[in-house]
């Protein structure tokens, strides 16, 4: 899946044919009065392809109740299903997350991992799980830090090792941490940071 900041997400299946790779012709899911944060596709094994985002929607400028008139922004994680079946895309769910919310980062299903997606917000992240858990993780402080705003993470890798994995996140001071997960089957136990 690919999205634009505004409406606009298109989901291309690519196939392998002995060397050849093909792309399908793109499948839309637009929302019309929506800007879009991040995208991120979800470890899902074997099942539909499932991707998140992180989504305003600031309605119309004719409404005296939407955003663009009141002012008040609520943030979604919005979660997208590509059913192969039907070949079509659909709006699975959508939950408010904070405000500050900024970024999405995918946990490995099983067998590596839990499954669901992290929300990078300011100063802590949100764990949501593939059964919906919420966990929440403050980022630790450095001495010195500026008291008068919060910390926001500006870049993310993945490793994945012989079944194991982990995530580095880098805030914009330019402190680095490890994001690992602590868990059974598909239940979270312990985040570390």
């Amino acid at each position: 899946m690919i999205s634009a900041t505004e409406k606009n997400k298109f989901v291309y299946i690519l196939n392998r044919e002995n060397e050849r790779v093909t792309v399908s012709s793109p499948l839309e899911a637009p929302k019309s009065h929506t800007v879009v944060f991040s995208t991120v596709g979800l470890d899902a094994g074997y099942d539909n392809a499932i991707f998140a985002a992180l989504e305003v929607d600031y309605g119309d400028w004719q409404d005296k109740d939407s955003v663009v008139c009141n002012g008040q922004v609520t943030k979604f994680l919005t979660l997208y299903e590509m059913d192969f079946g039907l070949n079509t895309v659909k709006r699975r769910t959508s939950e408010p997350v904070d405000e500050s919310a900024h970024q999405l980062i995918m946990v490995p299903f099983a067998p590596d991992g839990p499954g669901g997606v992290v929300v990078l917000c300011e100063d802590f992240l949100v764990y949501r799980g593939a059964k919906g858990v919420e966990q929440r993780v403050p980022y630790p402080k450095r001495l010195g830090a500026p008291g008068d705003r919060g910390v926001l993470i500006n870049a993310v890798a993945f490793h994945r090792h012989n079944g194991k994995f982990f995530h580095l996140i880098q805030t914009e001071l330019g402190d680095l941490f490890e994001l690992q997960f602590h868990f059974t089957h598909e239940e979270v136990h312990n985040i570390t940071l």
